[in-house]
């Protein structure tokens, strides 16, 4: 139902690629990132776009989690989690 209400679909696909990935279903938690992407909702864009970084890094897929990584910080250049991430994938 959230889904299909715009103001604040982003927000539940966001709620439901976290259920994805409790759960391991990881090219679903990707899908629905792509889907909550699509708002452009600047709110929960953040959240969108780490959760996002953090399942490639489930994934193993290094090189994906490391381009996602550099597109999160141009956005955010300061968030100091991201920059750990960065520093824990650049070795």
């Amino acid at each position: 139902e959230y889904v299909n209400d715009p103001e604040v679909a982003a927000e539940a696909y966001n709620g439901l690629a976290l259920c994805d990935m409790v759960q391991g279903n990881y090219d679903s938690a990707l899908l629905n990132i792509k889907n909550g992407l699509q708002y452009g909702d600047t709110g929960a864009e953040k959240s969108l776009l780490f959760n996002e970084i953090c399942i490639y890094e489930q994934l193993s897929d290094w090189e994906s989690a490391r381009a996602k990584v550099e597109e999160y910080l141009m956005k955010y250049p300061g968030d100091e989690q991201v920059l750990r991430e960065q520093q824990f994938l650049n070795h």
